[in-house]
């Protein structure tokens, strides 16, 4: 008890602490001696693993995030295999489904109300498959990569908590509070409860098992100590061999490009790793409850692959596939056959504790009918029909092209995108209720699109839709990637064009956008076709775009509500349009720099004592655009540290990257050479490492970065931008940090 009482003095973020009552059993809790086996992380791994193994898991993952919803009812390929939620409820209707929802960068916005429609659909949807789901909400809660403001991260833990009540979900729906459990990113679990929004708001803890052995497994231990604290299960909610190769049967201790492998015997990483793993479950029965297992070839995955020349490096995962290797299948098999693991079944819902569900109501809605075209263009069909009716109630509509879901609506009315012009397409619908049973299809419904444009690539808008296109030139098309800038998404063939939707940010027609295809391409013997970078003009497409041509007001009150050395923040007061604004645009010197949705932003990565000159705009989402606001000139603070903000200098071969201090906290911070991230310490008036990682060369470029703690972000983070700097010789002995 005194080890608890301790506990509650260092939880700083909640304002008072009760011992937790070890009586009330979490929501879909195996019963004592069981524990769930859990597959994931993509629809083709999944069914790999399925006809590999020969064992249908208690759980499949899936993923979304809740900007777009992408991968929910839908195919999406962010370069790690397809993911779609619903398609795995359907294929595997007596599993659980493990539900992973993205924040990344969009924490604040949710919380402040940014994505509350999303939000409803996402609980419909999940409420609707009448099964168990284990939402592991804004997944790794610390992961630096995600960009979570503490703050603003329990205020939408807490509001989605209160939402799936409101919509009398609670039955269907577990939430899951996940750490990274990252060695590497120096937070203790005891830190990670700044994210922690209060033990009534949450059922289970989680947390990532990869490669805790560079730690000596002190942060699985401790979260596993957390966890049995606080009386919560424990699921181990992404797990896989980090820099082992299965199939290969290789290890490589370089976590970045898998460099310098080492030959393992299969035995060999069936100790080191796995026997590890399952001694932490058995030794923690009574609070880690459930494993989701990442059963891939990561390499064959472009996100994760580092030397394939696509994407950025995202460290060196390797092949975790259990069925790559047949004495660690027959070991997993003689694992997981035993010691209390379920597996799929039609009494897996029972033995959590979930209900009927439907009531015992087996009685299919009436069929949609009168499926009329409501709109055409050249790249979408629109369409709706009559309500069905049901003895108890609609949970959700089935879109279907040529017998294949392609969305799974609330509403009576449904928007097909992406499709090729002057094309005719086959449509049926039909009426699904909460306990499962679903209508006959409709009448097909045939509509054809609009004719389009004849360019060979770009961009085209229509009904607030934006396309990406290119005309196919003759690739075999395996796989592509269509990109806008640096993000790519794997588009679909549809007629003569490779084409995806535009989700991840608003386009203007007349602004310009550069746009880049990666495909495999036949003629080079099943290599890759990279096409350059080319900078397009957004257009309306088959006439479409509605009729809204009004601009909103010009933005008024533009200030700086605080200053640094390196940063400048900025607050207006809002633009008003006729239909709603959907941007702000924030000019430096003439030059954009950034489009918030909201009406406040920080200009970060400036130099100390200089002079700067803004302006900002606000857009509709029909691409109208205000004139810009009066200019603001606001100077940034001196900087007391003398010398450069940031840089890398070398003394007597060793080579130091620095940032001055910005009155950060720095409760933690991570300095980066590239995408390579280690903790410094702050040495007098600035905080600094020692590159181990490469050689560096005084004279030549390197991009660097600093993530860290910040005190005027209430206990949140600041990532500054990735700046190139030319490394120097320094002028005086440095302290060698590692």
């Amino acid at each position: 008890m005194r080890a608890i009482a301790i506990l509650c003095r260092l939880i700083v973020s909640l304002s008072c602490c009760v011992l937790p009552a070890m009586t009330t059993a979490a929501v879909f809790q195996p019963p004592a001696g069981q524990r769930l086996l859990i597959i994931g992380q993509d629809t083709g791994s999944i069914a790999n693993y399925v006809s590999s193994v020969g064992v249908v898991p208690a759980g499949v993952t899936g993923y979304t995030g809740i900007d777009t919803l992408a991968g929910l009812t839908t195919n999406a390929d962010w370069g790690a295999g397809i993911n779609n939620a619903a398609n795995l409820a359907s294929t595997y209707p007596n599993s659980v489904v493990v539900l992973g929802i993205a924040l990344n960068g969009h924490a604040t916005a949710f919380a402040n109300g940014a994505y509350d429609a999303n939000l409803d659909t996402l609980i419909n949807t999940v409420k609707s498959w009448n099964r168990p789901v284990l939402l592991r909400w804004g997944y790794e809660v610390e992961g630096t990569w995600n960009a979570h403001p503490p703050a603003d991260f329990k205020a939408g833990w807490i509001k989605v908590w209160n939402r799936i009540r409101a919509l009398n979900a609670q039955n269907h729906i577990a939430m899951i509070w996940q750490t990274a459990t990252y060695c590497a990113d120096g937070i203790s679990v005891q830190q990670t409860l700044d994210w922690y929004p209060g033990d009534q708001y949450v059922d289970w803890m989680g947390l990532s098992y990869f490669t805790p052995q560079d730690c000596s497994w002190v942060d699985v231990n401790d979260m596993i100590a957390l966890a049995r604290t606080r009386a919560k299960p424990l699921l181990i909610a992404e797990a896989a061999p980090q820099r082992y190769d299965i199939g290969a049967l290789t290890y490589s201790a370089d976590g970045a490009f898998g460099s310098n492998k080492q030959s393992r015997s299969a035995q060999q990483i069936w100790n080191e790793w796995f026997a590890t793993l399952f001694s932490i479950i058995d030794t923690n029965a009574d609070v880690v409850r459930g494993l989701a297992y990442i059963n891939a070839d990561w390499d064959s995955q472009w996100k994760w692959n580092p030397t394939d020349g696509i994407g950025p490096v995202e460290g060196y995962w390797g092949d975790s596939r259990v069925q790559a290797q047949s004495l660690i299948r027959t070991q997993w098999l003689a694992q997981i056959s035993g010691n209390g693991w379920l597996a799929g079944s039609s009494s897996l819902f029972a033995t959590l504790g979930f209900g009927s569900g439907g009531s015992g109501d087996t009685q299919a809605p009436t069929v949609p009918a009168n499926l009329q075209v409501t709109s055409t263009t050249s790249s979408q069909i629109a369409f709706a029909w009559s309500a069905s009716s049901d003895n108890v109630g609609i949970a959700r509509y089935d879109v279907y092209h040529n017998g294949v879901l392609v969305g799974s609506p609330l509403a009576t009315n449904y928007v097909a995108t992406g499709l090729s012009a002057s094309t005719t397409y086959t449509f049926t619908v039909r009426a699904c209720d909460a306990a499962g049973n679903c209508s006959a299809q409709s009448t097909p419904l045939i509509a054809t699109t609009q004719q389009g444009s004849s360019a060979a690539q770009g961009i085209e808008v229509s009904g607030g839709i934006a396309t990406l296109y290119f005309n196919d030139a003759g690739w075999s098309g395996g796989w592509n990637y269509l990109c806008l800038g640096e993000h790519c998404v794997s588009g679909t063939k549809v007629g003569g064009r490779w084409q995806r939707t535009i989700t991840e940010q608003t386009i203007a027609i007349g602004a310009s956008y550069a746009i880049q295809i990666k495909i495999q391409n036949a003629s080079s013997s099943g290599g890759q076709y990279i096409s350059p970078m080319t900078t397009v003009v957004a257009t309306g497409a088959g006439g479409g775009g509605g009729t809204d041509t009004t601009s909103p007001t010009v933005p008024t009150g533009l200030r700086t509500t605080s200053t640094t050395t390196s940063s400048i923040a900025l607050a207006w007061n809002a633009a008003t349009d006729n239909v709603a604004v959907t941007k702000y645009e924030v000019y430096r010197a003439g030059v954009r720099i950034a489009s918030p949705t909201v009406t406040t932003f920080t200009d970060t990565g400036l130099a100390a004592g200089t002079t700067y000159s803004y302006s900002v705009r606000a857009c509709d989402a029909a691409g109208n655009c205000s004139a810009q606001s009066s200019a603001l000139g606001v100077t940034t603070n001196a900087s007391g540290g003398g010398g450069s903000a940031q840089g890398i200098e070398v003394t007597g071969g060793v080579a130091t990257l620095y940032f001055n201090d910005a009155g950060w906290s720095g409760g933690w911070n991570y300095l980066c050479l590239g995408e390579h991230c280690v903790s410094g310490t702050k040495v007098g008036t600035r905080w600094q490492r020692t590159i181990t990682e490469q050689s560096i060369v005084v004279g030549s470029s390197y991009p660097i970065q600093i993530k860290i703690q910040h005190s005027a972000g209430n206990g949140g983070q600041y990532i500054s931008p990735m700046t190139t700097v030319t490394a120097t010789s320094g002028n005086q002995g440095l302290q060698q940090l590692r």
